[in-house]
C-alpha cells in the first residue's frame, strides 16, 4: 500500500510512525538481551534521559494519537520524529 503524504490522516500516519519504532525499539531490545546472555563480557551500558523506571502504562500509538489530539500538527512533523529518532539510534 503506498503512503500519500498529501492524502494520508493524521492518525494513519501515526499508527505508522508507532508500529516503526515498535519495531526500531524492539530490535534494540532484542540486542540488548542479546548481549546480556550469560558467557558473555559484561557490557557497561549507562543512563540516558530516555531511560525510564518502569515501563509506561501507555502504548506509543496512544501516546502519539494523544499528541496528535492536544497538539494538532500534520503528518510531516510525525515523520520529522521518525528522522530523529533514527539519528538517535545510529549514534
Amino acid at each position: 500500500m503506498a503512503f500519500d503524504l498529501a492524502t494520508t490522516p493524521v492518525l494513519e500516519t501515526v499508527r505508522r510512525v508507532s508500529a516503526y519504532l515498535d519495531e526500531v525499539t524492539g530490535c534494540s531490545r532484542a540486542l540488548d538481551l542479546q548481549a546480556r546472555e550469560p558467557g558473555m563480557h559484561e557490557r557497561q551500558t549507562s543512563l540516558t534521559l530516555f531511560h525510564a523506571r518502569s515501563v509506561p502504562t501507555i502504548d506509543l500509538e496512544t501516546y502519539l494519537a494523544r499528541i496528535a489530539k492536544y497538539c494538532p500538527c500534520q503528518s510531516e512533523v510525525f515523520l520529522g520524529l521518525i528522522v530523529y529518532m533514527q539519528q538517535m539510534i545510529d549514534r
